[in-house]
């Protein structure tokens, strides 16, 4: 029972020579170099045409390059998208605002009012709403009386400072 070890080949499979020409170039070339000088047969049919099959490579880096392109892809999407959620939590946060001093505008209007402008009851939270809405309705000293009560500390005081100078150009200019 004598075997004939010639037509064995002893070495790293094909698959797992694949894997080392893409991930760990060296490792190759230094098994490569051994089987070259130690086992010409084995380099000849497994390793050598690693070096001579250039489409083998090609396809290797086009394959890294379609990745990398795909990766980028993903990133920008979930980028686009979560800047798409942040604006619309924004301004979904806007409209409830507007919405809630929409909702105290309609329950001022049906506070009792004394004939007195000066005696009305008003919430200061939505005297630049209120004062808006004058506006729109071509209501000038009603606007202009709720703007002027808008206070310092309230975020809308500048705008509402820079419409009461736009209602002074809109009384001189606007004809009813």
């Amino acid at each position: 029972m004598s075997e004939d070890f010639s037509n064995n080949i002893f070495g790293p499979p094909k698959e797992e020579l694949q894997r080392y020409w893409v991930s760990n170039r060296e490792h190759f070339d230094s098994l490569a170099k051994y089987y070259k000088e130690k086992d010409r047969k084995y380099y000849d049919e497994f390793i050598a045409p690693f070096y001579s099959n250039q489409p083998v490579t090609s396809i290797v880096k086009t394959n890294k390059r379609a990745s990398l392109i795909v990766i980028i892809s993903a990133v920008m999407v979930v980028v686009i998208a979560g800047a798409g959620i942040l604006v619309f939590f924004m301004l979904s946060n806007q409209v409830n605002k507007v919405e809630q001093n929409v909702i105290k505008v309609e329950s001022n209007d049906s506070v009792d009012v004394k004939n007195n402008e000066n005696d009305k009851v008003y919430d200061y939270d939505s005297h630049y709403i209120q004062g808006l809405m004058c506006l729109s309705k071509k209501e000038y000293d009603e606007a202009e009386f709720h703007l002027k009560l808008v206070p310092k500390d309230d975020p809308d005081y500048k705008s509402a400072q820079q419409v009461l100078e736009s209602i002074k150009y809109l009384k001189k200019y606007d004809k009813k």
